[in-house]
């Protein structure tokens, strides 16, 4: 779903122009929510729901927060049920907050202190989803997520848009075909169109049938119908039927990328004058370094580094793992909205490759992508919690970082090195029970642990 909404936003945002920021706000509660979710991937664990069973505030906690989801699923954003719900958030991250500093038992004020942080990223997300409908006066708020940019596709890409040009620039010279410069500049704009997607391959067949159909629409008014126009009216009443045709198959799905082809290269084919048409020698000639263009461009990304959507897949994950160290070690971290929006942009990637190839063993690659990303949340938040101040806490967690950065987050000496931590600050909060930041450090480490177990299982087990 963060995926789908994630996608949905950014064509929103550019139609209501920079001038309204409604699709800034959009991304902040975007943003905030999938921190909050990620934070309650630390709460996932069994041992934990056993020992608090027959916890009666924990029973009071479930049941405040279910009637919570309740009111949500109901007030479908309006401004005034969006009020009632934000009083409530309040409510409950002062509770939770009570609960998290006289907890009895150590997971008890752990599981209070996370579901406090919990409400403050919902309060911040309520406070964005009333500023979309009831615009502050003189909003200049801007919000940004992150992106995955990938140096390596881009390179691939280039390689394939420079064979292909170099392929139509050689039968250019060994033929010295007149139509040859207009066959070098079809398949320059070809290749820039096809490199601009994640998959280049996807849809590389449709725009080449969408070709052929410009060429036979753009025949079919050149040769039988122009001649018969007299009128610049009726020419323009029946180049709209063709181009309505066009219009409709872009709606469907399945037609998109044909249509696409279509639309881009049947007026290009035509060039209409005020007092002429195309002759038919030169609409031939035309026709054909157009559709031979957009052919040698599609056998070209075929071809030539093939695109294969499990490589991605692995070179994802690869790359992800690299990122957790570097997030241990560099001096000015990212925010954890960034790593979000990039994290998310990465498995929307991933899941949007395995619908193309129809890739049914996916499933469980994206998952272990979602939790490296968690693990990946937990250690900025680790380094916000250790920012706040300097002090025995900062020490541990600077310690902790360092031997993350030699071990690898996602690896048994990592996790080693995790659990030895929490005890250590474990034994900290006994001594000094409730002190917020001890507990949400130690909901931090609870789930980069369960979290990279479960990664180190799932590796073990096959799954890429």
């Amino acid at each position: 779903m963060v995926v789908s909404v994630h996608q949905g936003l950014e064509f929103p945002a550019i139609e209501m122009g920079r001038q309204v920021h409604a699709g800034d706000h959009a991304r902040a509660v975007l943003a905030e929510v999938s921190i909050l979710v990620t934070r309650l991937v630390g709460l996932s664990g069994g041992a934990e729901r056993v020992v608090l069973a027959d916890d009666g505030a924990l029973a009071d906690t479930r049941g405040q927060l279910l009637h919570l989801c309740d009111r949500l699923a109901a007030c479908r954003l309006k401004s005034g049920a969006l009020d009632a719900v934000h009083d409530q958030v309040v409510h409950l991250r002062a509770l939770f907050a009570r609960r998290a500093a006289h907890g009895r038992q150590e997971m008890d004020r752990i599981t209070h202190g996370v579901l406090a942080a919990t409400m403050v990223d919902l309060e911040t997300a309520l406070d964005h989803c009333h500023a979309i409908f009831s615009p502050p006066p003189h909003d200049r708020f801007r919000f940004h997520l992150g992106g995955h940019r990938d140096i390596r596709l881009a390179f691939y890409n280039g390689l394939r848009g420079a064979a292909a040009i170099m392929l139509a620039a050689f039968v250019y010279e060994c033929t010295a075909w007149p139509g040859g410069m207009g066959f070098i500049a079809i398949t320059t704009l070809v290749c820039g169109l096809f490199a601009t997607r994640e998959n280049p391959v996807v849809g590389t067949t449709r725009f080449l049938s969408g070709a052929v159909w410009s060429a036979i629409a753009a025949g079919s008014l050149d040769l039988w119908i122009l001649p018969y126009l007299t009128d610049y009216e009726e020419f323009a009443f029946v180049l709209g039927i063709f181009l309505f045709v066009g219009g409709l198959a872009k709606c469907n799905r399945g037609t998109a990328g044909a249509a696409a082809a279509y639309g881009l290269l049947m007026p290009n084919l035509l060039m209409p004058g005020n007092q002429s048409r195309v002759d038919e020698v030169t609409f031939l000639n035309g026709a054909f370094h157009t559709v031979l263009a957009v052919g040698l461009s599609v056998l070209v990304f075929r071809l030539v580094l093939p695109f294969r959507a499990r490589d991605e897949r692995l070179r994802f994950g690869m790359h992800i793992r690299g990122e957790l160290r570097r997030l241990c070690l560099v001096p000015l971290p990212p925010s954890p909205q960034w790593w979000i929006g990039t994290s998310v942009d990465r498995i929307g990637r991933m899941v949007r490759h395995a619908t193309h190839e129809k890739d049914t063993t996916a499933a469980s690659g994206i998952r272990l992508m979602l939790m490296f990303s968690s693990v990946g949340l937990n250690i900025l938040l680790l380094r916000q919690l250790k920012q706040q101040r300097r002090d025995t806490v900062s020490d541990v967690i600077t310690a902790l970082l360092r031997a993350l950065v030699r071990y690898r987050p996602v690896s048994p000496r990592g996790i080693a090195v995790v659990r030895a931590t929490r005890r250590r600050l474990a034994r900290m909060e006994k001594a000094d029970p409730g002190n917020g930041r001890l507990l949400e450090v130690l909901a931090c480490l609870d789930g980069i642990s369960r979290t990279a177990t479960a990664c180190v299982a799932a590796m073990a087990a096959g799954v890429e």
